[in-house]
């Protein structure tokens, strides 16, 4: 791994260039062509740490919400179970009735998914507490490691960010 200024870290990333900014408080992962050759996608953006309370949600949220002013299609891609950035979109999670949750466990299309918010380039895949379940029932499956990749695949070429919330226990 070789360092590079302003606290960022450069190495490779299956076989894409990978960045990551450590601070006290979080890490960012910004991944450069990491969706495929034939993908367009500009930015996948990770924020994570494995301490709760550090802002992880509201840095996620704030930041799709700043890309989505400036124009920029954004989707926040709510991977914690509490479902916080997806109610600080304005989503109430307990009306959900379809959620990360069931693409990657039901076979959902992503595109189901995904709701709008009140901005008009900003968008959400979100989560509540059935996510809970999810890593018992993908224990066995072969490649459940890929599955979020191949979940999103069909919305790599629509968004020019997308910002996972990852929870805290990554």
């Amino acid at each position: 791994m070789e360092e590079t200024s302003n606290n960022f870290e450069k190495d490779r990333f299956y076989g894409t260039k990978a960045w990551q900014l450590r601070d006290h408080r979080y890490s960012i992962f910004l991944l450069q062509g990491y969706c495929s050759k034939e993908s367009s996608v500009s930015h996948i953006i990770c924020i994570a740490n494995q301490k709760g309370g550090v802002g992880k949600t509201t840095t996620t949220i704030n930041l799709g919400a700043s890309l989505a002013v400036a124009e920029q299609k954004s989707l926040v891609v709510d991977c914690d179970p509490q479902g916080n950035a997806t109610t600080g979109t304005g989503i109430n999670k307990a009306e959900l009735s379809k959620s990360l949750y069931h693409g990657l466990i039901q076979n959902e299309s992503v595109e189901s998914l995904v709701l709008d918010t009140e901005l008009d380039h900003f968008k959400i895949l979100p989560a509540n507490m059935d996510l809970i379940g999810a890593e018992v029932e993908l224990i066995s499956h072969p490649n459940r490691e890929g599955l979020l990749q191949e979940l999103l695949k069909p919305l790599f070429n629509e968004y020019d960010y997308i910002l996972f919330d990852c929870p805290p226990s990554l």
